[in-house]
């Protein structure tokens, strides 16, 4: 991780710096810096995550995970431009929505780790919902 740490601007997270870095997905867990929330999830079941953020030039994605383990590698979030905050529910080319795979009522932990520094990481959302898409 040395000198790459995910910095709290006003209204989100920046990985920074932005020197280009990209961590290698092998290693992610070990290697790359991770934020990480606590959720109450009511019932088991099939959840979508959708992350709102931002990139620059040579950094633009972050790679999800529940309690402490990677999701699969076509659930990582890639396409973020420059510019606005967008909405973004996983990786185009797959057609498929980010899952989290919820097996147990209760407290789950979701992960965020950096996979290329510079990404704006503004909020993530968690629905039942498959047809929600956010605005």
């Amino acid at each position: 991780m040395g000198s790459h740490y995910w910095k709290a601007e006003p209204s989100h997270l920046y990985a920074f710096p932005s020197d280009n870095t990209v961590f290698d997905r092998k290693q992610i867990v070990t290697h790359s810096p991770g934020v990480e929330y606590l959720v109450r999830f009511k019932q088991p079941g099939t959840y979508y995550l959708w992350v709102k953020g931002k990139g620059e030039a040579g950094g633009a994605s972050v790679i999800p995970g529940l309690d402490g383990t990677p999701l699969a590698e076509n659930a990582d979030f890639m396409g973020f431009f420059p510019g606005e905050f967008s909405w973004i529910g996983g990786l185009h080319d797959s057609g498929k929505r980010t899952e989290l795979p919820i097996d147990t009522a209760g407290k789950h932990r979701v992960n965020f780790w950096m996979l290329e520094d510079g990404f704006r990481f503004q909020k993530f959302m968690i629905t039942a919902d498959s047809n929600l898409i956010p605005d």
